[in-house]
């Protein structure tokens, strides 16, 4: 792992100290691109890999399944909570999820899917303090037969960001953008704005968020390995938080999958979470009935 401001068990950033109390602090965040979930046994071997690193909210890219079939996966779990969204009209070649453990499943208020792309999570804990985690898998190919999609998938993405900025959320964007990064940083140096239509929505989080395995290294890692042997490696998956989520990340972590098969290494990262989950209330909370009936419902 690659480490970042901490000392016996407590991260300093600035004047900022937070220390951990119980199993669940750190937190541990993770982005897989899983490269098909349609099969019982791969469905298994991911919970496993979860389990085994200890992982408390895992973003999922290209399960290739259905809106449908999506939902029985995980339904009977004991320890994992699954939100999965997926493509009615073709799901090859999409589909996006977010597990997590129930312990911390019971905080979120409010999720959203859409096209088989993109799915975010909102959790809200004590003293004000709520989180948006959206997990992003963009389009393979960067074509005229893909632009209007993938323009419509960037707005949203751009959209739901903006929305948790100006509602004081702490946010986390993550996933497979299937972009090179090289390429990327290539352009940025060399111009300073990227106008290319592909590049829009990492020119946006580039702006607004901060790049967890950039804030912590100066070397971009490829994340990406075909199995054809003739191409390239490359950097495309991403795990991006906003600014108030910098000063709490421990370290990072990039690998590739022990019990199952992909093409794409996962991206781990470990954060203090005392600052989000362990605040005093500033007031009693009111009463809500209607919470009850809102929770883990699509909107």
């Amino acid at each position: 792992m690659h480490a970042y401001a901490r000392s016996q068990g407590v991260c300093i950033y600035g004047e900022l100290t937070v220390s951990t109390f119980n199993n669940h602090f750190p937190l541990k965040i993770a982005t897989f691109n899983v490269n098909r979930l349609n099969d019982s046994t791969k469905q298994q071997l991911l919970l496993n890999t979860i389990e085994l690193q200890n992982i408390q909210i895992c973003g999922v890219s290209e399960t290739n399944l259905n809106e449908q079939s999506s939902k029985l996966i995980y339904k009977k779990d004991l320890k994992y909570q699954a939100f999965f969204t997926g493509n009615q009209k073709k799901n090859h070649g999409s589909g996006t999820s977010i597990i997590m453990t129930k312990d911390l499943a019971k905080y979120v208020q409010r999720y959203q899917g859409f096209e088989g792309r993109v799915m975010h999570v909102d959790m809200y804990m004590r003293g004000n303090v709520k989180l948006r985690v959206i997990q992003v898998y963009s389009y393979a190919q960067h074509t005229s037969a893909t632009k209007q999609n993938a323009i419509r998938l960037n707005n949203y993405v751009k959209s739901i960001i903006e929305e948790a900025h100006q509602k004081q959320f702490y946010f986390i964007v993550m996933g497979d953008f299937n972009l090179n990064y090289n390429s990327y940083k290539t352009l940025r140096q060399t111009n300073a704005l990227v106008t290319n239509w592909k590049y829009q929505l990492l020119n946006h989080v580039y702006d607004k968020c901060v790049e967890v395995t950039e804030l912590l290294s100066d070397k971009i890692l490829d994340t990406h390995f075909p199995y054809d042997i003739h191409k390239r490696s490359s950097k495309l998956d991403y795990i991006w938080v906003s600014h108030n989520l910098a000063p709490l990340i421990i370290d990072y972590d990039i690998a590739p999958p022990t019990l199952f098969k992909s093409d794409h290494y996962s991206v781990v990262f470990r954060m203090w979470a005392s600052e989000l989950f362990c605040k005093k209330q500033h007031a009693k909370l009111k009463h809500n009935v209607s919470t009850k009936l809102d929770i883990f419902t699509t909107i």
